[in-house]
């Protein structure tokens, strides 16, 4: 559990007024389960607990949210069947479990986890909720029992146990000095049966206690620290003048600039606490002690509703005999095999399921007869043709973990960092003969060749290949797994020499149909390309031809010459991506909240507009709070974030200072969203491209209520931004059509034409295109000049 609190203060200091800060039109969203409804659930002793029934399994899937890691003590979840709970069994911190119960869990009432202490003698819950919530179409929206929207509070400075202006910055009490006489200077809600209020002061890093209490107008339970001279008053607080704990001294200066003022919510079990003498997570109020702070000033606290715990319950069956359960894959970049074929698969631990067989990628569906929504994660990879096992093969060109049955598919390598170069050579050949007729990727040195690509390791089923494409024609220089080793092949080598070991290939002899070896590489229209090439023990299931990933490629320059390094440019657009979607009656079917970008791709200074959408809103709107973050900040930023017109009242977006996240949340006051609609816009965030990579958008749901005021159940499932390379052209991106590293297609409508070409001479002086010349450069003389215009007009 932590003891740590976010920074926040007062810079100067305030009277309480009673009323709320700017921030007092806020309000959330997310409702919670009244003390009343969960003591009737959870009241009662043994007898209310019933036994399990024998018969079908059923399973409890948990997504917890700011559940913290308890040292001592445990949580157990409940199934809530009138009077009678039902354990589904306990775990000791949030995140993802499941649970197998046998009863019905599709008939329980609510859903509710609690604290309990370890050595537990009792079955029964210890009533001590620290989140619950209304099972309905086997779903539950889990929160804490208590709504904190409305708390405030403030505190002050003093000592009044220590006699007169004496160590009066080494105390903090909870009260209101102005008015007739000291008042309570906390609102709180009243909380329920098994929880109570602590404050405490963060003190050169150590929590200190000052008291427990359940009536902020009256005495807390402790007065540890206090001074001899006269007796505390009757509110909560302490003053920090004796017996202090190891490693402190009282009495101290708490506006020493790192001092902090918490009140916290805490377990209580007839007076003991389960999870231990240190704060527990949930931290309604929390403020830091200005370093100019005064003695008997009030000093505002900050409501910290992040600190509440949440989640998700979603009860589910095994599906009966003959059920379908339905897998629908939506696949980008992953072409067409003439050869060999790709084949669906769901990981339940050990075991792999097949969902289906294709040929190519986009939307694709298959009906399964097992739930799906016990599955690990979604894979997908490459089959050789006639296939004899009925195991994968290994080639996995796609997968992603399941959640909220729903998987974001990625191919298994980051390839973002690859980089590279080669040289023209032949060093078989003997020396100064034909030196243009081979590429070596090497880097020529003083001290001896060493390797000249950057590239991660594979895994198993995937290996690299070298190719040059000449005179329109793909040939392998070899295969290789180490880039500081040599390749398979030196199938075109010549005789005079071994070849070095490193990737590469002498074009001298042996020349496939249709070309003359040896030959010139420098004719201006020849390439050089590092593919991803599937290995089903030595074979590509999909032929010869290079695959589609091709992280590395470039022109060879027309002028080049012989020992002389090129550079390699980088190709992330043809990595191929997807999402998997899983239905089911096994998994109950919930709205989404998604990420929809309009541009998927942009350039290094250019934006993005993400809109939020929920996808159908089956019983209306009448609010959310919603957080959208970036996976990597330093590819793209959030710059801003709006609301559709309507919605309201609506919060002020809250971007984080890094530009990593925003926090969005409002309420549809005017009923602007009916029940039954669908593709429900929330909101649009402005992302800002940094540098080139790509980075994931993504979701995550605070709480989304329906129109009568009842929590929403929902899955989401983000976007992915790339940032190439090259900037827009007249508002249009351009793109790399053929995958050589050069960007050809200006106006970016897939392919090159005329337009492309009178683009290009009106913008070739200008930044757009004079910052990029590795994509612009189609002559390859490391320039921008009006033979890059011929040799783009000769590609139309």
């Amino acid at each position: 559990m932590t003891d740590d609190v976010s920074d926040s203060g007062s810079g100067e200091p305030t009277r309480r007024t009673g009323g709320r800060s700017a921030g007092a039109t806020r309000r959330s969203f997310v409702k919670t389960i009244g003390a009343g409804a969960l003591a009737s659930g959870l009241g009662g002793g043994a007898a209310g607990v019933a036994a399990a029934q024998s018969g079908e399994m059923h399973r409890l899937e948990l997504d917890l949210r700011d559940l913290p890691e308890l040292s001592t003590g445990h949580y157990e979840g409940w199934a809530i069947f009138g009077e009678e709970k039902v354990s589904t069994g306990t775990f000791s911190a949030g995140g993802m479990h499941s649970f197998e119960v046998d009863r019905d869990l599709s008939a329980a009432d609510r859903i509710a986890i609690t604290i309990e202490p370890d050595d537990d003698p009792s079955e029964a819950p210890s009533g001590v909720v620290v989140l619950a919530g209304e099972l309905k179409d086997g779903v539950a929206d889990l929160s804490f029992p208590v709504d904190f929207t409305d708390v405030s509070g403030s505190y002050i400075l003093a000592t009044p146990t220590d006699g007169q202006e004496s160590h009066e910055t080494s105390g903090v009490w909870f009260l209101d000095p102005s008015g007739d006489g000291p008042s309570a200077s906390l609102d709180l809600p009243e909380l329920p049966g098994g929880w109570t209020y602590e404050g405490w002061v963060v003190h050169e890093g150590q929590p200190i206690s000052t008291g427990r209490f359940d009536d902020p107008a009256m005495a807390d339970d402790s007065a540890a620290y206090a001074g001899d001279e006269t007796s505390p008053p009757p509110f909560p607080g302490a003053d920090l003048i004796q017996n202090a704990p190891e490693g402190l001294e009282f009495p101290t200066d708490l506006t020493d600039g790192s001092s902090k003022v918490v009140v916290s919510v805490e377990p209580d079990i007839d007076g003991t606490d389960p999870t231990g003498p240190a704060p527990f997570s949930i931290k309604p109020l929390a403020g830091s002690v200005p370093a100019d702070g005064t003695d008997h000033v009030s000093y505002d606290l900050d409501r910290k509703t992040d600190t509440l715990p949440s989640g998700t319950a979603m009860a589910a069956s095994e599906p009966a005999p003959g059920e379908k359960h339905r897998l629908e894959v939506d696949l980008t970049n992953l072409p067409d095999l003439s050869t060999g074929h790709y084949e669906g698969w769901a990981i339940f631990g050990e075991e792999k399921v097949s969902t289906g067989t294709f040929s190519t990628g986009g939307a694709h569906a298959f009906e399964v007869d097992r739930d799906l929504s016990e599955a690990d994660a979604v894979v997908v990879t490459i089959e050789p043709d006639d296939d004899p096992s009925e195991a994968p093969s290994g080639v996995v060109v796609l997968a992603g973990p399941v959640h909220n049955n729903v998987a974001a598919l990625r191919f298994p390598v980051d390839l973002w960092g690859a980089q590279g170069s080669y040289i023209l050579a032949t060093p078989t050949d003997g020396p100064d003969s034909h030196e243009t007729s081979g590429v070596w990727f090497l880097e020529p040195g003083e001290d001896g060749p060493s390797a000249s690509l950057d590239l991660p390791e594979l895994p198993g089923g995937w290996t690299y290949e070298g190719w040059v494409v000449h005179e329109g024609q793909p040939i392998s220089t070899g295969r290789f797994d180490d880039p500081a080793m040599g390749d398979d092949s030196a199938a075109y080598a010549g005789d005079e020499n071994s070849p070095p070991p490193f990737p590469g290939a002498d074009l001298i002899q042996d020349a496939p149909d249709g070309l003359s070896f040896p030959t010139d590489l420098t004719d201006g229209s020849s390439k050089v390309v590092v593919s991803v090439e599937p290995d089903v023990d030595g074979t590509d299931p999909t032929g010869p031809a290079p695959f589609s990933i091709k992280p590395l490629a470039g022109s060879i320059p027309a002028d080049g010459t012989d020992h002389t390094g090129y550079d390699l440019a980088q190709q992330m657009g043809t990595v191929p991506l997807g999402t998997a979607r899983i239905k089911g009656d096994g998994s109950p079917a919930v709205p989404t909240v998604g990420v929809e970008l309009a541009d998927a791709e942009v350039g290094t200074s250019g934006t993005a507009t993400a809109s939020i959408v929920l996808s159908e809103a089956p019983d209306g709107l009448s609010g959310f709070e919603v957080d959208v973050s970036l996976g990597d900040p330093s590819v793209a930023s959030i710059a801003g974030a709006s609301y559709p017109e309507g919605y309201g009242p609506t919060a002020d977006p809250q971007i984080a200072d890094d530009g990593s996240s925003v926090s969005l949340e409002a309420a549809d006051g005017t009923e602007m969203v009916q029940p039954g609609d669908a593709d429900v816009e929330l909101a649009t965030v402005e992302l800002t491209a940094e540098s080139g990579g790509e980075t994931d958008v993504a979701v995550a749901v605070q709480g989304i209520q329906a129109e009568n005021g009842s929590p929403m159940a929902t899955a989401t499932t983000g976007g992915v931004l790339s940032v190439t390379a090259v900037e827009p052209i007249e508002g249009a991106l351009p793109t790399d059509p053929d995958g050589d590293g050069l960007y050809e297609d200006l106006n970016g409508n897939g392919e090159v034409d005329f337009d492309d070409v009178v683009r290009y001479f009106k913008h070739m002086d200008e930044p757009v295109v004079t910052d990029h010349v590795a994509a612009y450069d189609y002559n390859g003389n490391g320039g921008i000049d009006y033979d890059d215009v011929v040799e783009l007009f000769a590609e139309t």
